[in-house]
């Protein structure tokens, strides 16, 4: 599904073409039996980036694509779409479909059952029964959601809190709007794992949300799958975290975010080979996605493919120049291919790009166990100097003292992750560089707390 053009007069509308599109894709996604690229990956091609129809297909590994138009005027939207071959641009379907802004739903339910039609799926009961529905909704309320989408896109801060916004406005003319509540719920946990705010005061109102999305509607994956992100990360819950991602997954097969967060679910179990099939499959969902790249780079640091990482990461830098994890991974690896020069190298580029507690810490902990610990701590100092009054991630830092041979101190910032909820505690048994830590009973009573680790097995200390 290629960004559809704008036609309005305005051109501040693109935002409503592009939602249009997205909203399209999330409903031809939910048919079973089709492989649908997320939005993410195709809005590259957007106006004078765009490419020919072949090209596009090699670049997604697609067989055929929808592209068509978006004109609105006063309260009516008119929609032009068809569906082309990719390989040799054959028209295999096209339509126009003039509605009231209120009946845009309704529109892009026939838009999902004619292509469909055209490529001779045989829809479930369930999704007969489901794009048969009728489905309206207060045209403002749309136009603000379609905004929410546009701002959660840009990946920001600003933008996650401009999202919040609009979705609420949304939800304030529609107030059963489930996928508002979802959008929200997504917004608020990005907001906790980018280290924007407090995973205490994020991942609450972000479960709030999903949970109304759900309340309202059983069947939107974007809901069930921000409950899965939030039982890992902030309720430590492995169990609970695999039966929500999975049941995502089955409401709309098609939703990478789904696949990545089960991948890292299954990562935090050691489940290492499960966990690469999960991420790969999201990949293929959004094979432009520098985040599901860099993700599995990590899966293949903590199964011990360090070469591959490299690879991997030569990869994910293709995609985006400026994806600072992608350098701390290298690092990570070159450390353990005991190029250690190439390590710092690595992370002092990751530094200067995102100065965060994650680059920060992985400097300073590539510092310390290279011989340089005065240059470690003048480091990890510098940067709490300069986050007072911010959050930080409580388990990076104790990382970098780990990394010092601080034992003490790590501790103490250990204790501080559990009682923040600190996100990152739920690498705590599969990460290899807490080294002897794993050893010490101190720390494995604060896993326990955590509800992180029953018994220490062989291959936890050992790790």
């Amino acid at each position: 599904m290629l960004p559809f053009e704008n036609l309005s007069r305005d051109a501040e509308n693109a935002y409503f073409a592009d939602g249009v599109t997205d909203s399209l894709t999330t409903d031809l996604a939910q048919i079973h039996s089709l492989r649908v690229i997320s939005f993410q990956s195709v809005r590259q091609f957007k106006g004078e980036r765009r490419k020919s129809l072949p090209e596009i297909a090699r670049a997604l590994n697609v067989d055929a694509v929808v592209e068509g138009s978006v004109q609105q005027s006063a309260d009516t939207v008119m929609i032009n779409a068809q569906l082309m071959q990719a390989a040799n641009e054959q028209h295999l379907w096209a339509g126009r479909y003039t509605r009231k802004t209120r009946d845009l739903l309704d529109a892009q339910s026939e838009i999902v059952r004619a292509i469909a039609d055209a490529v001779k799926i045989e829809l479930t009961p369930k999704e007969t029964t489901r794009l048969a529905t009728v489905r309206t909704i207060d045209p403002e309320a749309q136009s603000h959601y379609f905004l929410a989408r546009f701002h959660f896109g840009q990946g920001t801060q600003d933008g996650f809190r401009a999202a919040i916004s609009e979705y609420e406005q949304a939800i304030a003319k529609e107030p059963n709007f489930a996928a508002a509540y979802a959008g929200i719920a997504s917004c608020y946990s990005a907001l906790s794992s980018s280290f924007y705010m407090p995973p205490r005061e994020a991942m609450p109102l972000a479960e709030k949300a999903a949970r109304k999305a759900i309340e309202l509607d059983p069947d939107v994956a974007e809901a069930h799958a921000a409950i899965g992100f939030i039982d890992l990360f902030y309720h430590w819950n492995r169990a609970e975290a695999e039966r929500e991602l999975r049941k995502a997954i089955e409401l709309n097969p098609n939703y990478s975010t789904a696949y990545l967060n089960y991948g890292l679910s299954l990562l935090t179990e050691s489940r290492f080979d499960d966990a690469l099939m999960q991420l790969r499959k999201a990949q293929q969902l959004e094979p432009t996605s520098a985040l599901i790249s860099s993700s599995i780079e990590w899966a293949l640091f903590l199964s011990g493919k360090y070469e591959e990482v490299l690879k991997q990461a030569q990869h994910t830098l293709s995609i985006e120049p400026r994806m600072a994890v992608s350098y701390t991974q290298m690092r990570l690896a070159y450390l353990y291919l005991a190029q250690k020069e190439n390590a710092l190298a690595a992370l002092k580029n990751a530094v200067e790009m995102d100065y965060n507690s994650g680059h920060v810490t992985n400097y300073a902990y590539g510092l310390a166990v290279s011989g340089h610990k005065a240059d470690a701590e003048k480091v990890v100092a510098e940067f709490l100097e300069r986050s007072k009054g911010k959050y930080v991630c409580a388990y990076e830092i104790a990382s970098a003292y780990e990394g010092m041979n601080e034992r003490a101190k790590a501790l103490d910032w250990l204790r501080r992750g559990l009682d923040e909820k600190c996100d990152c505690l739920v690498w705590g048994t599969t990460e290899p560089w807490m080294g002897e830590l794993r050893r010490d009973p101190r720390y494995q009573a604060i896993l326990a707390k955590a509800g992180l680790l029953s018994e220490p097995s062989a291959s936890f200390l050992n790790h």
